[in-house]
């Protein structure tokens, strides 16, 4: 059986945090003036990682009839990313970034896999455990899991779909995302 695939790749713990700077300058011969650095950050008690840096998904092989109109969906499959986190209690979730694989939408445009057919009017959607869709790059669409004081290891559920954008012809679809831990 064939199967699509797209990659999760993780690049790190997000720091939670701001950097203002405010730079002067005088002009030619002017007497030097003061440079203000100001920084400001949030420390949490709370810290997370991520147990597997790179997660391939396999999607079912689904025929084009089933994603013919645009918004048709098929092929959802579970997928987890497993994290570990300890410290006081909080909440994290995972941010998935627009990349070069995003579109406006939030969903992911497959890659061009030359020389196999690349299929055009088919995206990947991704979604939260519990079916509400995640535009990718907008970190509020993604739920976040409350973390309990101790230890906790958890298995945070996402879903992956096929999402027909309209005309959908065969080819291979491969994709990718990369994400972070996002503590809010």
């Amino acid at each position: 059986m064939n199967a699509s695939f797209f990659r999760l790749r993780q690049c790190g713990a997000l720091a939670a945090g701001l950097l203002a700077m405010a730079l002067s300058s005088g002009g030619a011969g002017a007497a030097s003036e003061a440079v203000n650095l100001r920084f400001i950050g949030r420390y949490v008690p709370l810290s997370c990682y991520i147990r597997e840096a790179s997660i391939d998904v396999a999607l079912p092989t689904v025929s084009t009839q089933s994603l013919s109109s645009p918004g048709d969906v098929a092929g959802s499959t579970r997928f987890d990313i497993p994290i570990e986190c300890e410290g006081a209690p909080g909440q994290v979730r995972a941010y998935f970034e627009a990349g070069p694989t995003t579109d406006a939408s939030g969903r992911l445009n497959p890659l061009d896999m030359s020389p196999a057919p690349t299929p055009s009017g088919v995206q990947i959607e991704l979604l939260n455990g519990d079916g509400t869709v995640i535009r990718v790059g907008d970190r509020t669409s993604v739920k976040v899991v409350n973390i309990t004081e101790g230890v906790a290891t958890l298995n945070m559920p996402f879903y992956a779909r096929y999402y027909g954008s309209g005309g959908a012809t065969p080819g291979v679809v491969r994709t990718y995302v990369t994400y972070v831990l996002d503590i809010p």
